[in-house]
């Protein structure tokens, strides 16, 4: 008997057969081959020349980028000049990703979202720091919604807007609302 394999039909092979070693060779083979390519595509992802965390973006707007790293970034300057991402696609990495400005204000905050493939319902919740829901309100499907939020009738504190939609996801920000 060579390597598992008998010329007598009453024995059955063993599991550990040629065909058996061949194939954990051809998976050794592939695993070791594949390992590098990966690591090579994940550095190719970050040019580590390009980060610089304290670059000043000129353009502070919302326009998210998901990077090739899977995380989401605020724009393509935040992605390629602070983070040095080389690859990026349009939009959030994963459902809807949603901004405030300023985040300290006496009168209106500026909110924006923005959906990636499929928008679905989006509910935004206002609440103070205690939990309680001070306004709620269903907000646009559209990919890309903006609203100026009038907050000077809130008293001086510290809130949260929370943002969920249909499948559950959330996000939320703190902001704070002072009185000049």
């Amino acid at each position: 008997m060579i390597a598992g394999i008998s010329n007598n039909p009453g024995i059955k092979p063993s599991p550990f057969t040629h065909n058996f070693w061949f194939s954990m060779r051809a998976g050794l083979i592939l695993l070791v081959v594949f390992i590098p390519v990966t690591s090579l595509r994940a550095q190719d992802c970050v040019n580590q020349a390009l980060v610089n965390s304290t670059y000043f973006c000129p353009n502070p707007e919302f326009y998210p980028v998901c990077g090739c790293d899977g995380k989401t970034y605020r724009n393509l300057c935040e992605a390629q000049m602070r983070n040095g991402i080389q690859y990026y696609t349009d939009g959030p990495c994963t459902g809807f990703e949603f901004d405030i400005l300023p985040n300290i204000t006496a009168t209106y905050l500026e909110f924006t979202l923005v959906q990636s493939v499929n928008p679905s319902f989006v509910k935004m919740i206002i609440m103070d720091a205690w939990g309680k829901f001070l306004v709620i309100e269903n907000v646009s499907i559209t990919p890309r919604f903006y609203r100026s939020i009038d907050v000077s009738w809130l008293m001086q504190g510290v809130y949260f807007i929370l943002v969920y939609d249909s499948n559950d996801n959330y996000r939320f920000r703190r902001f704070v609302k002072y009185n000049p």
